[in-house]
């Protein structure tokens, strides 16, 4: 499964993207995501005054999302092994870390 941008680079070539090695690690990969944005969610709904501009500086929430966060990278990894390394998944799940905050 790879990603197409429709813009041409500067090259004026067609850049792209894998995002999974197979159709069954693609639906594994998205699986994973939807849990991760689940349970981050969940986490989230217990601190209903944060500032979304702001990452919450709460240890026990901190230390929650680096559970949720590993979790994510274990599942997306078994998900597709081979394509997984430096790719599309695992940048995503490095810039959602980010977003976290922790």
């Amino acid at each position: 499964m790879w990603w197409v941008y429709r813009a041409l680079s500067k090259h004026q070539c067609t850049d792209c993207e894998l995002l999974n090695t197979s159709l069954a690690g693609y639906l594994g990969s998205l699986l994973a995501y939807k849990q991760f944005r689940e349970k981050w969610s969940e986490l989230l709904s217990r601190y209903p005054n944060h500032d979304e501009e702001m990452p919450i500086d709460d240890a026990p929430y901190v230390a929650e999302c680096e559970v949720i966060h590993k979790q994510l990278l274990k599942r997306l990894q078994a998900a597709d092994p081979s394509g997984f390394k430096d790719a599309f998944w695992e940048k995503r799940a490095w810039n959602e870390s980010i977003l976290m905050g922790s």
